[in-house]
């Protein structure tokens, strides 16, 4: 579930040619965003159990440590979203004071030509 969860963030993001993802975890939930051009679009809210489970999922697959929440970490890898498609992330995660992590993914498009 989350997994297929994350495939679909991820193909939606490449549909949209969005620069960044953004889980950002408020007060109740986590609001899910889109750097698409110079703007950041809100996507939508999710519950915050879930959310940390889709985070632990992308922690672990760029080799992040999933069982560290309070300091932040970098991690990259190459992510199969659709099919075979395969794309590059550049992960950034950060803890805040209640516990909560947020996670930004930059996605990286290795086939533009100049």
């Amino acid at each position: 579930m989350v997994q297929k969860l994350g495939r679909k963030i991820i193909a939606k993001a490449v549909q949209n040619k969005a620069q960044d993802i953004y889980i950002i975890p408020k007060k109740e939930s986590y609001e899910l965003y889109m750097r698409i051009g110079n703007e950041r679009r809100f996507i939508d809210v999710y519950d915050h159990h879930f959310m940390a489970n889709l985070i632990s999922h992308f922690k672990f697959v760029a080799g992040m440590n999933v069982g560290e929440k309070r300091r932040s970490q970098l991690g990259s890898c190459d992510y199969s979203y659709d099919e075979g498609k395969v794309i590059s992330l550049r992960l950034s995660s950060v803890g805040d004071y209640r516990g909560y992590e947020s996670l930004v993914i930059r996605l990286l498009f290795l086939d533009v030509t100049i």
